[in-house]
């Protein structure tokens, strides 16, 4: 007696039995050859891998930190050209890295600060320097200089100045967003050197007591509404830029730089120097000043030499 047996089709190796056939298949990992300080290592990673996963895998790797990494791809054809691997939203495919040949470079940036706190570091500097100044100590001024009068104009560049980096010290907190986390630690003394450097030739000529204001007020006018003027604009282009990328933007302020401040961006760009002008009338008066006071104490040093003889 013969038995029917109903023989079931045997999948190949490759259908799924699972049910989830729909599903795409998980990218198999692959090797990254890396250099790092003449050393060479490799490193688990797939087409789909982002610049931000990559660098996580290399702190650990590498035992150097994130912020400090630089990446790039060797071109064998011209080590010039190399591609700079800098976006961490882009994947290793998005950057066309071909896992099987192309030969990751790593270098070390060196020691890193933060961007925030370097723009409060530069920025106080200032700040201190002039309020120093204004206190007038008799180690810079002599005695009794504290108690000389101030020119009205000489306070008012006393507060423009401190205006100006008070609201640089708010935009920092709360307006500006930087699109890197850190920077080099030498850039904190460099930047530093400029503005701290900068308060220091200023502030003293300001507070000195001999100072006296122009004869011409109407320049001292000017430069006041010009420096008031682009003070708001530039705040302007840094709440503009400070909204450009959010979903929920301003009107005003948000999208990318069009139409009229588009144009004044140049004005927020050079806004400093603007915003320095009526203090550099007023320095450029008081070192009149200065010279002026200086020239009887000469000449009467000159009268007794001339009794002397």
């Amino acid at each position: 007696m013969l038995t029917a047996v109903s023989v079931l089709p045997v999948p190949d190796s490759g259908e799924d039995l699972s049910g989830s056939s729909d599903l795409p298949p998980t990218p198999t990992p692959q090797m990254l050859q890396v250099e790092f300080r003449k050393k060479s290592f490799v490193v688990d990673v797939g087409p789909k891998t982002t610049i931000a996963e990559l660098k996580d895998r290399l702190q650990a790797a590498a035992k150097l930190n994130i912020h400090r990494q630089a990446l790039s791809v060797k071109n064998e054809a011209d080590p010039k050209k190399s591609k700079k691997l800098d976006d961490p939203a882009k994947t290793l495919g998005d950057y066309e890295v071909n896992l099987a040949k192309d030969v990751l470079i790593l270098k070390d940036y060196g020691p890193q600060i933060g961007y925030r706190t370097v723009f409060v570091v530069e920025y106080l500097g200032p700040i201190l320097i002039m309020a120093l100044y204004a206190l007038r100590p008799a180690i810079l001024y002599g005695k009794g200089a504290a108690e000389a009068s101030w020119s009205p104009v000489a306070l008012a560049a006393v507060a423009a100045w401190m205006a100006h980096f008070v609201k640089r010290e708010l935009e920092t907190f709360f307006v500006h967003k930087f699109s890197r986390p850190t920077m080099p630690l030498s850039n904190l003394f460099k930047n530093s050197m400029y503005y701290w450097g900068f308060a220091a030739v200023v502030g003293y000529v300001i507070a000195h007591p001999a100072y006296t204001a122009p004869a011409n007020m109407n320049q001292v006018y000017a430069g006041a509404a010009i420096m008031a003027v682009s003070e708001l604009i530039n705040f302007a282009v840094h709440m503009q830029l400070s909204f450009m990328r959010p979903k929920v933007r301003w009107r005003f302020f948000g999208g990318r730089p069009h139409g009229g401040l588009s144009g004044s961006a140049v004005w927020g760009s050079w806004g400093a120097l603007w915003a320095r002008l009526v203090l550099w009338l007023c320095e450029t008066s008081a070192q009149r000043a200065c010279c002026a006071a200086h020239r009887p104490a000469a000449a009467h040093g000159s009268a007794v030499r001339r009794r002397a003889d």
